[in-house]
């Protein structure tokens, strides 16, 4: 069942569309970088995940990986689905692991785009340096990632409305762009709004150098434990279960 889910988030040629569009984008960016001087090409290389890439990865993930958990709605299957002999329990935690899936493929496959224009733009020696920098960030980008489609499929289906769940995440998603949180109080409502969502960690650059990592991993935590449990039980009210 696991491989039909992943076919189903792979048929969306959405991904496709978004990739191509990125590559461009990386490929414009890293050209007129290379106009100025090695040193702007060599930041524009290290700020892959910065904004573009977070940005991409966080919309695929919106648009492709979380709309499988209202496909039931949309096709008319749904009351079937419920009265399987695993109800939906089973299900659920498969479309999660499919999502994950994806997730990490689209994590790899930017990473490829980001490290083939480095490849081209950045002289051998400095070449390394980024291949070093990017295995460095990597681990937070995909736990990132994989986090936040958990957190968007278990908003969507709370909702049973792809169309809040997108809303509402990628609110949350955004934040971190629009508040600075080295400006703001430390652990204040405005810091966990700009470091307490999961592009902070896909955005890598910055929380490799975090003071107050550990403890955002606790909230992490607590915030994914908390949203699947709210997840179940409201699917044990609806007898989804």
């Amino acid at each position: 069942m696991l491989p039909w889910e992943t076919k189903k988030i792979i048929r969306n040629k959405l991904w496709l569309s978004t990739v191509l569009v990125v590559s461009g984008l990386w490929g414009v960016m890293i050209y007129f970088a290379a106009q100025k001087s090695p040193a702007q090409v060599l930041a524009t290389v290290n700020s892959f995940w910065h904004v573009l890439g977070t940005l991409s990865i966080g919309f695929l993930i919106l648009s492709m990986t979380t709309k499988i958990f209202i496909l039931d709605k949309e096709e008319g299957v749904r009351e079937v689905i419920v009265t399987t002999p695993y109800g939906r329990t089973k299900v659920f935690f498969i479309r999660l692991g499919a999502a994950g899936l994806c997730t990490l493929f689209l994590v790899f496959l930017f990473t490829a785009i980001h490290l083939s224009g480095a490849a081209l733009a950045v002289p051998p020696g400095e070449f390394t340096k980024v291949v070093r920098g990017c295995a460095t960030g990597l681990p937070y980008v995909l736990v990132g990632s994989v986090l936040f489609s958990i957190f968007a499929a278990c908003v969507c289906t709370i909702f049973q409305s792809h169309t809040s769940a997108v809303i509402l995440c990628g609110l949350l998603y955004g934040l971190t762009f629009l508040l600075r949180g080295n400006l703001l109080m430390d652990f204040s409502i405005e810091w966990f709004l700009e470091k307490g969502f999961f592009s902070y960690p896909i955005r890598s650059q910055e929380i490799a150098t975090e003071p107050h990592l550990p403890q955002l991993v606790i909230w992490y935590m607590i915030l994914i434990a908390g949203t699947v449990l709210l997840t179940r039980k409201l699917q044990g009210r609806r007898r989804e279960l």
